[in-house]
């Protein structure tokens, strides 16, 4: 997250125009559990999140379970923030998505869309990432 927020997203803006009130993140699983990650460390920092087949089981569901997380959550305003998993992912991966889901769906002042695709965690990626696009950034 320190070269995202120090390095990357300082040169974007440099080099091309960029809005910093309107950045996107998207994760898939691991990348997945990385944004969910940021919702704790630095909240504010990207106004829209693609957060698909998170792996929330990691280390025992640990990130659902801090506080920090849910006091991150409940300081988002106007965030646009889309929720994915596959119909066939495992058991664990499925209950960490809903589990997050439920937590964002506590703050009513974000935009927020679940979405469950046919298929598992591998099969479910390419079109994951066409339903994320388009929620996120439909005009």
């Amino acid at each position: 997250m320190n070269f995202i927020s120090k390095e990357l997203i300082p040169y974007v803006q440099e080099h091309y125009p960029a809005d910093p009130s309107d950045r996107g993140l998207f994760g898939y699983s691991f990348g997945g559990l990385f944004a969910s990650w940021v919702l704790k460390e630095d909240p504010k920092l990207f106004k829209r999140m693609g957060i698909s087949s998170p792996s929330l089981w990691y280390d025992d569901f640990k990130l659902l379970k801090d506080p920090k997380l849910i006091e991150g959550i409940d300081g988002l305003s106007d965030q646009k923030i889309f929720v994915e998993y596959g119909s066939s992912e495992s058991e664990d991966q499925k209950s960490g998505a809903e589990s997050l889901f439920e937590l964002l769906n506590t703050n009513k002042n974000i935009q927020l869309k679940k979405f469950v695709l046919e298929g598992g965690h591998y099969s479910a990626y390419p079109a994951t990432i066409i339903k994320t696009l388009t929620y996120l950034y439909e005009r």
